[in-house]
């Protein structure tokens, strides 16, 4: 007899930047695959992912581009993945282009050894980073754009329960806002 699925779910916590001109949201699902960096932050919701968890995760990672969207055409601020050329396109010396949007986004989320991705929305821009092998969407934008994110949560969440948790992002955080500590 099968266990039952464990249910998916949107966290989300306001990270302290010390900032008074930006702030700093994580936006990501659980449950969340055995993982040290988020046992280390003090997060506890583990559980193995399946299909259905990556598609979820991956529409919530739609939902995201689109809500962000509203500020600005999306643009990959980041060096673009492209796949490996396929040996005929070797040959006759032809490289394939980048990788879609969402892909540049899910491929450092997957792979650690990958360089985090990041996608900007109009000007003065918000962003939007993934990466270090963790499904952990970085969300920068104006402080003075706090609460109209907050309140587009739920419709990004699609349903899902969304559920504010905070921990310790020293353990989490990416490269440019990481003190100590981080994986």
């Amino acid at each position: 007899m099968n266990a039952p699925a464990q249910q998916f779910r949107v966290h989300w916590a306001r990270v302290d930047l010390r900032s008074a001109d930006s702030v700093l949201f994580a936006v990501w699902p659980s449950p969340v695959n055995a993982d040290e960096c988020f046992r280390a932050a003090g997060f506890t919701d583990f559980g193995d992912a399946d299909d259905v968890w990556d598609e979820e995760a991956e529409s919530l990672l739609q939902r995201m581009v689109e809500a962000l969207s509203a500020y600005g055409e999306p643009r990959l601020a980041s060096t673009p993945l492209s796949p490996l050329p396929r040996w005929r396109d070797r040959l006759r010396g032809r490289a394939p282009g980048p990788l879609p949007l969402i892909d540049q986004l899910l491929g450092p989320m997957r792979w650690d050894s990958l360089p985090d991705a990041i996608v900007e929305f109009g000007s003065p821009a918000v962003s939007l980073r993934g990466g270090s092998g963790h499904f952990l969407l970085w969300i920068t934008l104006p402080a003075t754009d706090a609460e109209r994110f907050e309140d587009a949560l739920p419709g990004i969440a699609g349903g899902h329960p969304l559920v504010r948790t905070d921990l310790a992002w020293e353990h989490l955080l990416p490269g440019p806002w990481r003190s100590h500590g981080g994986s």
